[in-house]
């Protein structure tokens, strides 16, 4: 929960608030002027007349941040945020195309001064605190006004939520036994496609998988073809490994018991042949409608008593 602290610090950042958003940004925003706050684990190893100190030697922060809590866009445009390395890991990849653009522009248009350059964030700043704090720290330079931020934040929405949308085609890996079909599917890639897994460190978990696919250059088609494949060759392995010990039959039922075959099969959420595999399991270890139906014709056409 947020805190009020008027100290050196608060004087200078602009602002008494203390939060682990604030002190994020700061953190952040320090890295960039002082590499020893890349490698902290926290900023907590400092405290606040420490950083004051450190910001006054430095005379500003990196890029001429502005730290009015006025100008940090309100937390409810970043719920969308996730405690996720996939996701802070495309937001940087985002961010880093913007400040690209920017600095194409700027040359074109003449201009020497380049206000930001590519961030390195603390290597210890991960997760959701890493994304807020990076995107703090971005619109800070590159919007004026509360409502350019929150614009370009809901245009990174968007952009998120229609790049997730192909997630879809992976839905299968996330199943009972996921840890087999995740090694499978890396298996099936390396040998139809290696060129896409050499030298790429072998993705271990669901999330795994689809950061790895966020490269653009998997386009959507791909994606889509590439599981659509192994997903088959899954089903192809996992029918092969379940039908060992068997072998097909085939004989004629007459349409009343075909259909009621299926009903049964409908009802219980069963396949057909699961039914037939169940009812003659049963009857091989019981008799009981057998012996009742020979009992009947028995008595019906005087035929002998089956033997054992």
């Amino acid at each position: 929960m947020p805190v009020k602290t008027n100290d050196e610090l608060a004087r200078i950042i602009g602002t008494p608030i203390e939060s682990s958003r604030i002190n994020s940004l700061l953190w952040f925003a320090l890295a960039q002027s002082d590499k020893q706050f890349i490698d902290i684990h926290s900023i907590s190893t400092f405290n606040r007349d420490e950083l004051a100190s450190f910001i006054k030697n430095i005379g500003n922060l990196s890029g001429g941040c502005q730290w009015a809590p006025v100008k940090l866009v309100p937390d409810t445009h970043l719920s969308w945020i996730e405690d996720s390395q996939r996701q802070s890991h495309w937001l940087t990849y985002q961010l880093v195309l913007h400040i690209s653009a920017s600095k194409e522009k700027a040359a074109q248009a003449g201009m020497h001064h380049q206000p930001l350059t590519n961030p390195s964030p603390p290597r210890h700043l991960t997760g959701r605190n890493l994304s807020i704090a990076y995107l703090d720290f971005f619109s800070a330079h590159y919007f004026s006004t509360i409502d350019e931020k929150i614009n370009f934040i809901e245009s990174l929405q968007l952009s998120w939520q229609n790049h997730t949308k192909t997630d879809r085609y992976f839905s299968w890996l996330n199943r009972n036994d996921a840890s087999s079909r995740i090694e499978f599917f890396w298996e099936w890639l390396t040998k139809k496609n290696p060129e896409i897994t050499h030298n790429r460190p072998f993705f271990k978990t669901y999330e795994g998988v689809l950061e790895f696919f966020d490269n653009p250059a998997f386009t959507e088609s791909a994606k889509e073809l590439f599981n659509k494949k192994a997903n088959n060759m899954w089903a192809q392995k996992q029918r092969r490994e379940n039908s060992k010990n068997k072998r097909q039959c085939n004989f004629v039922l007459a349409e009343k018991t075909i259909s009621k075959l299926e009903k049964l099969a409908a009802k219980h959420h069963l396949t057909r042949t699961e039914i037939i595999e169940l009812i003659i399991n049963a009857e091989a270890e019981k008799e009981t409608y057998i012996r009742e139906r020979l009992s009947r014709r028995q008595l019906l056409l005087g035929s002998p008593e089956p033997t054992e």
